[in-house]
């Protein structure tokens, strides 16, 4: 091969470096393609979150600044944001799946997260759970624990509370509350179950409160305050 054909061919293969990058610069963003439901999450909104990324250019659209855009979204779980070759953006969007209310202001997904909706007003009948916030994944693992074991009753639990103790308070929609302690749930509700027919009906009728926390059985009271006037002996399980 002489120079000139060498040299050629180095300026025609640099010609085809050159053109190669100018027509994959040269591309930007402007289609968008949604996998989502919809169903709480506002498509609009969304659309107003990815606005200000279409017309940029398509590799150096910031896009993580985009996924931490939708993730600030309140009904948005988990969002994907990816480039699609020569022009297109594609979301997917989890939204929030409600289980249970958080305290006051708060609901809790299926994984037990904690998430803040502006409006939490339709979800009041359900269950509501509390207690700290990094055991609250702990508490609705608990809930459904609790309930599958109370069906025996035919119980249902209204509310569960981790309390700072670790004691767990159990709201029933039979206007009852049992109060169990955070170890041996499993045995020390058993033992409870066992118990309850044998109660007397009319001891049954005054109960209101099922104190399980002791090591040889349980206290019945009238209410949530453990004073000598509402509270009868503790009972156990040979001695109901």
């Amino acid at each position: 091969m002489t120079r000139r054909s060498l040299l050629l061919s180095i300026l025609s293969l640099l010609g085809t470096v050159l053109l190669v990058i100018w027509f994959f610069s040269g591309k930007t963003l402007s289609k968008v393609s949604y996998q989502a439901a919809f169903e709480r999450v506002n498509q609009e909104t969304v659309a107003d979150r990815v606005a200000p990324f279409l017309g940029q250019p398509f590799w150096e659209a910031d896009l993580e600044s985009l996924h931490a855009r939708l993730l600030q979204l309140e009904w948005v779980h988990r969002a994907r944001v990816t480039r699609r070759w020569p022009n297109q953006l594609r979301i997917r969007l989890e939204e929030q799946t409600p289980v249970a209310r958080w305290g006051e202001q708060a609901l809790l997904n299926q994984f037990g997260d904690i998430f803040y909706p502006t409006d939490i007003q339709p979800f009041d009948a359900y269950v509501r759970l509390d207690g700290p916030a990094v055991r609250a994944k702990l508490v609705l693992k608990r809930l459904g624990q609790l309930q599958s074991r109370l069906q025996a009753l035919d119980w249902r639990i209204s509310g569960l509370t981790m309390l700072p103790d670790g004691v767990f308070q159990v709201d029933l929609e039979q206007k009852r509350r049992l109060l169990l302690p955070e170890d041996n749930q499993a045995a020390v509700l058993e033992r409870f179950i066992r118990s309850y027919p044998r109660i007397q009906s009319d001891l049954r009728k005054f109960a209101q409160v099922f104190d399980l926390r002791y090591s040889n059985g349980f206290v019945i009271r009238k209410n949530t305050e453990p004073d000598a006037s509402n509270q009868a002996p503790p009972m156990n399980e040979n001695n109901p």
